[in-house]
């Protein structure tokens, strides 16, 4: 490709804003180049490793990934007046020196000094792990700025060629970052490392589930700018930023709707050195928490229930500090109820408020005890020494009365133990018993 020639595009459209209102301009063939018309190029600078800043390397040097990512990467330009260039997809050596390798450029089209031009990348051709960074630079000669609601893979220039050149080159820097979260005493069921993200293509960040810690409530993830002093450092032999005073130690708050690349976050100080060092490929946030002000006390009846038969446990809000009165025990078939559980308070108890808290009942087995009662002697029982007739029943103690002489009766053992005259008695009758069934 000669260098100069205007490229011309095919009859196209492109949505810009008018008034509010969205609509599709209709973006003719530009006209053959002007004499004020120069090229713009875009040099691949990216992150080979992550954490070891950016690198514009020649195309040789380049993966075989790299390399074909590269040339496929779609990149569109449209200018003010809303003609949409296509990036080629060759690369070109922009310097036309033999000993030079730096030929990873891509031709964007032809452009008048000063116009405001609108590049669009499609991020998802992008590497698994990289993303467009926000290339920001007060400095550079194109004054790129992101465009409110887009991802960075969407931004603007101000074609800006310095005099004595006669092409415009602007980078296309693809960084590479994670943003660790640290739950500060949290945790996510029970983890409490912190977790690391990779920034998405499109410049967004997966933000965890929010982590729990014991009577906090969470409020959000945070950054720190570092305090005056550590800005003076910084800033060593410079004047202090205007912005400094005024963010010193405060703090920032972020959320996954916000977008994140290694230039404006790991290279910029929102929290000091000292926790979040600059340009190691990890961008810092803290989880912020806030005490509870209302706690609950709960108090479980565990395998017994309360004075109105109820068996759920009773759950009490309360404040942080507050003088809580414990309430009465409660009822276990067979146990009775000794304290509540955790640690050991009795009912009437005065219990101070730290936080939420629980409460369990403990109970002991009530022992049995034997009520022993004498009793009553038993009927002396008569056996008759009368054969029976074999079809009659059994005697009774009403049928025998009386058949028995006085004196001989009075002879049975009326005295002693229950026990041994029971045995007597039943020992005699069986003897009788069997002397009649001889007969």
């Amino acid at each position: 490709m000669a260098l100069g020639v205007l490229f011309s595009p095919a009859l196209s459209t492109y949505p810009v804003e008018a008034q509010g209102d969205t609509e599709l301009l209709e973006a003719s063939p530009q006209e053959e180049q002007a004499d004020d018309k120069y090229p713009l190029f875009f040099m691949l600078n990216y992150a080979e490793v992550k954490g070891k800043g950016h690198t514009t390397p020649g195309f040789s040097t380049l993966s075989a990934d790299m390399k074909n990512m590269w040339t496929k990467l779609s990149i569109t330009v449209v200018d003010e007046e809303g003609h949409v260039h296509e990036s080629d997809k060759e690369t070109v050596d922009v310097f036309k020196r033999p000993d030079d390798d730096k030929s990873a450029y891509r031709y964007g089209g032809d452009y008048r000094d000063g116009e405001t031009l609108t590049v669009i990348v499609d991020h998802d051709g992008l590497p698994e792990g990289y993303h467009i960074s926000n290339d920001r630079d007060d400095d550079a000669d194109y004054a790129w700025t992101a465009v409110s609601g887009k991802p960075y893979s969407t931004f603007k220039i101000k074609f800006n060629r310095n005099a004595n050149v006669p092409y415009l080159l602007v980078r296309m820097p693809l960084g590479s970052m994670d943003v660790k979260f640290d739950p500060q005493g949290g945790n996510w069921s029970g983890n409490t490392d912190p977790i690391l993200k990779t920034v998405n293509k499109d410049n967004t960040v997966e933000f965890p589930t929010d982590p729990t810690k014991d009577n906090y409530s969470f409020v959000g993830w945070y950054s720190e700018y570092p305090d005056i002093d550590e800005y003076r450092e910084m800033f060593e032999g410079m004047s202090l930023p205007k912005w400094v005073e005024s963010t010193a130690k405060t703090r920032r708050y972020w959320n996954s709707s916000q977008y994140f690349s290694d230039y404006n976050r790991d290279w910029i100080s929102y929290n000091s050195k000292n926790v979040d060092p600059l340009y190691d490929g990890i961008f810092l946030l803290r989880a912020e928490w806030k005490p509870l002000e209302t706690y609950q006390l709960t108090f479980d009846p565990a395998e017994g229930h309360w004075a109105d038969g109820s068996s759920e446990p009773k759950v009490y809000d309360v404040k942080l500090g507050e003088i809580f009165t414990i309430p009465e025990g409660t009822i276990l078939s067979g146990s009775s109820f000794q304290y509540w559980e955790g640690s050991e308070y009795y009912p009437g108890d005065k219990y101070t408020v730290e936080g939420n808290h629980t409460f369990t009942a403990h109970y002991s087995e009530t022992p049995i005890e034997l009520i022993v009662r004498p009793i009553e002697p038993a009927s002396t029982v008569v056996i008759p020494l009368n054969q029976p007739d074999e079809t009659s029943p059994l005697p009774t103690s009403q049928s025998i009365a009386g058949q028995m002489p006085v004196d001989q009766a009075k002879q049975l053992p009326a005295t002693g133990s229950v026990a041994s005259g029971l045995s007597f008695m039943v020992s005699l009758g069986l003897i009788a018993w069997g002397l009649l069934l001889k007969k």
